[in-house]
């Protein structure tokens, strides 16, 4: 099941005009599943390794974003 976040990545596809909105969204979303993974005290393995992968992800779509967001 994809979620709105992912049912905007993939209306871009159509709407170019979305791909920075959803370029935003996502990174916010996934920062702030990466930060709610940081805060909690007792993490397994497989928490940290879904925080850090969150977290790159946050990182890599909010750079894309900052970079589209320079050039236009």
């Amino acid at each position: 099941m994809v979620g709105p976040i992912g049912a905007m990545g993939a209306a871009s596809i159509l709407v170019p005009g979305w791909v920075t909105a959803g370029l935003l969204a996502g990174g916010i979303f996934y920062g702030m599943v990466g930060l709610n993974h940081a805060f909690q005290i007792h993490r397994k393995r497989l928490e940290n390794v879904a925080m850090v992968s969150d977290l790159l992800v946050s990182i890599v779509l909010l750079g894309t974003y900052c970079a589209l967001a320079l050039v236009r």
